[in-house]
């Protein structure tokens, strides 16, 4: 996803955090020798979340420069309007 235009999908955004963000947390597993499906599960959640989490965190920076990110269904679902956020 370009870093210019909002997710289309919740599903996008969550995609892309978990291929982002999830990473640093396998390679922590890797080199610390761990090899667990469990470990590697949880390891995706919490990287999910994180970009999730980022992205919600980004809204004011991104606003001020005129973009906006946030995925598009969602904001649908809820009334949420790009051009009141920017």
């Amino acid at each position: 996803n370009s870093d210019d235009v909002p997710f289309q999908t919740y599903k996008a955004a969550e995609q892309y955090a978990e291929k982002t963000c999830s990473n640093i947390y396998y390679l922590t597993l890797e080199v610390m020798g761990v090899r667990n499906h469990a470990a590697d599960h949880i390891a995706s959640h919490i990287g999910t979340a994180e970009g999730l989490v980022n992205l919600i965190r980004s809204v004011p920076f991104l606003a001020s420069k005129g973009k906006f990110r946030l995925p598009l269904d969602v904001c649908a679902q809820y009334g949420v309007v790009q051009n009141d956020v920017l």
